[in-house]
């Protein structure tokens, strides 16, 4: 039988997580628990808060994402 009912018609699917699939397969060094280097940090707590404007090789006139150029 086929019927003409869009997927906004079927009732969501409930399923409960399964815990430990990935098991063994994702791997964090032990690398990631390490202080960042002194110029990351100083890139996050003295860095600009917005990068600056990319340039539109296309377009002459101004940058990509609309802000004004510095």
């Amino acid at each position: 039988m086929i019927h003409d009912r869009g997927m906004e018609d079927e009732p969501p699917v409930k399923r409960k997580p399964v815990l430990g699939v990935a098991q063994g397969q994702v791997v964090i060094p032990d690398s990631f628990f390490e202080p960042l280097p002194d110029e990351m940090l100083k890139t996050f707590y003295e860095g600009e808060i917005f990068p600056p404007p990319v340039k539109d090789p296309e377009n002459a006139e101004g940058p990509v994402n609309g802000s004004e150029p510095s």
